[in-house]
């Protein structure tokens, strides 16, 4: 058992088998600490992004991957049911002149309610950095959170049959800070990608 002195709160944090250069979240105030050599001097960390190919840990921080909430994937029998809904109304519009408006508005209801989707999926979304995930919500009003990975305290990716079927799926972040937090996006294409990715900068 090893014994620490938080570098934010001066409380003490007790780790077993420490190893040199290791990041520890402070159970007291929830800060990140690097468990250090006697001389004070800590290991650098290994990089594990940049190891596989993505932007240092350590570097400038820079945008590594921007995720939205899937259309066609997520939902196709929906989105190919809002297509086929405009085409037919144009086809109907164009075959039975005496009733053209009904084909019209057809194609127009499906042609709308398959932007107000897109602009849903537009306005929401995860951004990870190298240094931490953003979360936004909103297309005309935003509203945005923000994890660092070293607060992360749990990963989980939520599935169901379809979900796998489809490559789709929910995920939840949350935080190990004193009040807890979390970020969770639904329809997420390849989460399972994104949980290696968010893993790597966290150095497990």
């Amino acid at each position: 058992m090893v014994q620490v002195r938080c570098d934010k709160c001066d409380k003490t944090i007790e780790v077993e088998n420490a190893v040199v250069g290791q990041k520890v979240t402070c159970p007291h105030c929830g800060d990140v600490n690097v468990i250090r050599a006697a001389g004070g001097e800590a290991k650098p960390a290994r990089d594990a992004a940049a190891a596989a190919g993505y932007p240092s840990a350590n570097g400038p921080e820079q945008d590594v991957r921007k995720v939205r909430p899937a259309m066609f994937r997520a939902r196709p029998f929906l989105f190919l049911g809002m297509v086929a809904g405009f085409v037919a109304g144009l086809v109907g519009a164009v075959m039975f002149p005496p009733a053209w408006f009904v084909g019209v508005g057809v194609s127009v209801a499906a042609l709308v309610a398959l932007g107000v989707w897109r602009m849903r999926t537009l306005g929401e979304g995860l951004v990870v950095t190298n240094k931490r995930i953003i979360d936004r919500e909103g297309f005309f009003r935003k509203d945005t959170s923000e994890i660092r990975f070293g607060d992360i305290k749990n990963v989980q990716v939520r599935q169901s049959f379809t979900d796998r079927l489809l490559g789709v799926g929910t995920i939840v972040i949350s935080t190990s800070g004193e009040h807890e937090d979390t970020v969770a996006m639904s329809d997420v294409p390849r989460p399972d990608e994104l949980v290696k990715l968010i893993d790597l900068y966290r150095n497990l």
